[in-house]
């Protein structure tokens, strides 16, 4: 008898330790799902045991930074890998990690630092090329983020988010060809990735061949789960108002509206043709009415998503244009609040500041953007532009040649130096 329990007690133990296994070994779809549902601590308990099993599971310890990010505790999770990273110097996974934290709370030369320490012991880590990536992005410099992104495809040929942002980058070079056989490497993947047959379109659109861009566009909108029509009468509307055609443009919008009344983008792209129409000169005694209806609709898009950053953004250059110039800050402001690295939102701020007079807000929002993007020649330009109007014609000098040295095709910027010259000579 004593026996018989003690065989029952084994095989209950014996079944416990298989179902604490299977807990540990819970897959990352199933750890990304309780993620967006914010059931943190479950994430974190599944991920502790997915490392516990496999410490070299970067994709697990990654995903555990992140829990801690969202629950506003990133120090906590830092002390625990620093901790890490002294015990073990020689680990490349804990550098990266404490790496990847850095790059989270914005140390950016700390995270490049610790990301090559970290490629010095183990070229061949995952995620390590593709985080440099999302850096050198940010500061502008697209060869090298192409480089980093190209190096972790081929060590990590599964990780998409790399192969989608390489197609972006390919397509701001202007390298169609290599955004095209970009997107179609993530379709053999995931034949179904919406990102690939939206850079698809995009590469399409950009050579003019618009129908082809509508094919690909369409793709994205079939598969989406949510606000299918909504998407329809989106793209159908973006493709009439790149071809002029306001109006259409409009009445698409509309009946999408009309469907579904609480899609944001749509009241965005509703407002934005309003915007467009207005630089028609055949609108020019219209101008104010055009824009107070675009103004309704970029508020009503915020009414539905308070953290659309783009409808803030749309609002304030609206604004803008109806001499609301305090308004249109104030709308910008919140932009750059919601999207903090995006420099071109830093040098449209600090622009309004400079129109507005408020020279130091000015200069601090064109310092951030070069602290960002320290390749960034719009922004040394425009901090330039700042001391020039201050009187202080030689820190002005020191900003524009910076510019011009990172870009030298701008003509009306070496104009303007060669102008300031020849004053300072006189």
């Amino acid at each position: 008898m004593r026996n018989n329990k003690m065989l029952i007690m084994a095989m209950c133990i014996c079944q416990l330790g298989f179902m604490f296994s299977l807990a540990h070994s819970a897959s990352l779809k199933q750890i990304e799902e309780l993620y967006h549902k914010n059931q943190f601590p479950k994430a974190v308990s599944l991920l502790r045991g997915r490392i516990k099993e496999d410490n070299n599971d970067v994709a697990a310890h990654r995903y555990l930074v992140k829990c801690y990010k969202k629950q506003k505790k990133l120090d906590d999770v830092l002390a625990e890998y620093n901790t890490l990273a002294v015990k073990e110097p020689k680990n490349a996974l804990y550098k990266f990690l404490v790496g990847y934290i850095y790059d989270l709370k914005g140390n950016y030369v700390g995270a490049i630092r610790l990301y090559e320490e970290a490629l010095a012991l183990n070229p061949k880590l995952p995620f390590v090329h593709y985080n440099l990536g999302w850096i050198y992005d940010d500061e502008g410099d697209l060869a090298t983020a192409i480089d980093h992104y190209e190096k972790e495809i081929k060590l990590n040929p599964t990780n998409i988010d790399a192969y989608h942002n390489l197609a972006k980058d390919y397509r701001k070079k202007k390298n169609y060809k290599k955004v095209i056989s970009t997107a179609q490497a993530m379709l053999s993947l995931d034949p179904g990735n919406v990102k690939a047959y939206d850079s698809l379109g995009w590469a399409y659109y950009d050579q003019g061949q618009k129908e082809k861009a509508l094919t690909e566009w369409r793709k994205t909108v079939n598969l989406s789960r949510q606000d299918i029509e909504a998407g329809e009468y989106n793209i159908d509307g973006r493709i009439l108002d790149a071809k002029g055609m306001y109006n259409s443009a409009m009445r698409k919008y509309l009946k999408g509206i009309k469907k579904t009344p609480n899609n944001a983008r749509l009241h965005n792209n509703l407002g934005m043709a309003y915007v467009h129409k207005v630089t028609a000169k055949t609108f020019g005694q219209k101008n104010t009415k055009w824009l107070r209806k675009a103004v309704k609709e970029f508020k009503k898009a915020l009414d539905i998503n308070s953290k659309y950053a783009q409808a803030y953004l749309s609002l304030g250059n609206a604004y803008f244009k109806l001499g609301m110039s305090n308004d249109g800050i104030k709308q910008y402001e919140k932009y750059v609040k919601l999207k903090p690295n995006d420099i071109e939102g830093l040098n449209i701020l600090g622009n309004a500041y400079k129109e507005m007079g408020r020279y130091e807000d000015a200069k601090n929002a064109f310092n951030k953007a070069i602290d960002k993007a320290p390749k960034d020649a719009n922004a040394y330009a425009n901090l330039g532009t700042v001391y020039y109007y201050q009187g202080l014609q030689d820190a002005a000098l020191a900003q524009w040649q910076k510019s011009l040295k990172l870009n030298p095709y701008q003509p009306l910027l070496k104009e303007r130096l060669d102008t300031a010259f020849k004053k300072l000579s006189q």
